[in-house]
């Protein structure tokens, strides 16, 4: 499929009937950018805190300490995680690393 290129700094297309983004056109995005993928997250999000309720911290599989400074949020989905990190964890600082960026 041919994508149209702007100078914008996210290309939005669609393919399949599903919204897709990508930031200034630069790799493949798998998975659509659109509400029914949010919802999609959120119902995944809801399922693995159910799954893991009966751990100290649902929303880590490794130990973090209670004075942690920074935890990073590598493209987790629609923010839904980074929240409820933020939301438990007052102190940390969440800098956010896209997917599709280059490090």
């Amino acid at each position: 499929m041919e994508r149209p290129s702007n100078s914008q700094s996210v290309l939005s297309y669609e393919e399949h009937g599903r919204k897709y983004a990508s930031l200034r056109g630069e790799g493949e995005v798998y998975l659509p950018s659109d509400e029914k993928q949010f919802e999609c997250f959120a119902n995944t999000h809801m399922i693995y805190l159910i799954l893991d309720s009966q751990r100290k911290n649902t929303l880590f599989q490794s130990p973090i300490s209670e004075k942690a400074q920074y935890v990073l949020d590598i493209g987790t989905g629609d923010g839904n995680w980074a929240m409820d990190v933020a939301d438990q964890h007052h102190n940390c600082t969440l800098p956010r690393r896209h997917e599709s960026s280059r490090c």
